[in-house]
């Protein structure tokens, strides 16, 4: 499967930008390997931390089998968490926003539960 994943990073919240897209490459290792199906072949990412208030974008593009989506993620309460409590808390909302967005779309030709199941075990996984 093809990955983008990217960051728009304010880095008051207390992690340098540079570390999180190298958190980001981490997880999308392991994904570029494996096959889940012809209904999505290609997702994009943009983890979002920033002070200000935005919207989730998401599409799924049919004919290019892609998904892409925003993961947003609460600047403010980041900013003021110890460090393994910000790393905790940013893997959990990049898993979780994953899977709810996953649950929403009714793709024909997709293994949801093997994709989540890889998808969670690479947040797990990526060092930051």
């Amino acid at each position: 499967m093809k990955t983008f994943m990217t960051i728009e990073w304010d880095e008051d919240c207390g992690i340098e930008a540079l570390k999180m897209i190298d958190f980001l490459e981490d997880m999308q290792r392991p994904l570029q390997v494996k096959d889940y199906g012809l209904s999505l072949q290609e997702i994009g990412v943009i983890v979002i931390c920033r002070a200000h208030d935005f919207k989730q974008r998401k599409i799924y593009k049919k004919a290019r089998a892609l998904l892409d989506y925003d993961v947003i993620l609460d600047f403010y309460l980041i900013k003021n968490l110890s460090m393994p409590d910000k790393i905790d808390l940013i893997k959990y909302q990049i898993s979780a926003a994953t899977e709810a967005l996953i649950d929403k779309y009714k793709f024909q030709d997709f293994d949801k539960n093997a994709f989540l199941d890889d998808f969670n075990a690479a947040v797990r996984q990526a060092m930051l």
